[in-house]
């Protein structure tokens, strides 16, 4: 169940004046998100990246600077509880902030 779309950007490259980034749907298996950074160009060079665009059908609300890694690790621990359940907890506000 994807409960989060995110734009992953370079951020050196933006500084640079290009935006270099990759949609991709949370939660996602950890291979597959290195994958994306190396896409990206995430490497030695570049190794800053930020969030420049989010989606949610849940009302998930989060910063252009969040830990990605730990983001996802909280998002899947939710992926196998019941959708709606999950969408009325954040449209509630109850659970706004992923880490609380």
């Amino acid at each position: 169940m994807k409960l989060l779309s995110v734009f992953l950007t370079n951020l050196g490259k933006y500084n640079e004046g290009e935006l270099v980034g990759k949609w991709i749907d949370l939660p996602i298996d950890e291979e597959e998100l290195n994958k994306a950074f190396d896409e990206i160009g995430i490497n030695e060079e570049y190794e800053e990246y930020f969030i420049t665009d989010y989606e949610s059908e849940c009302g998930i609300k989060i910063g252009e600077y969040e830990n990605i890694y730990k983001l996802n690790e909280k998002l899947q621990e939710l992926e196998n509880e019941d959708e709606d359940k999950i969408c009325a907890m954040f449209e509630s506000g109850w659970y706004s902030d992923i880490d609380e």
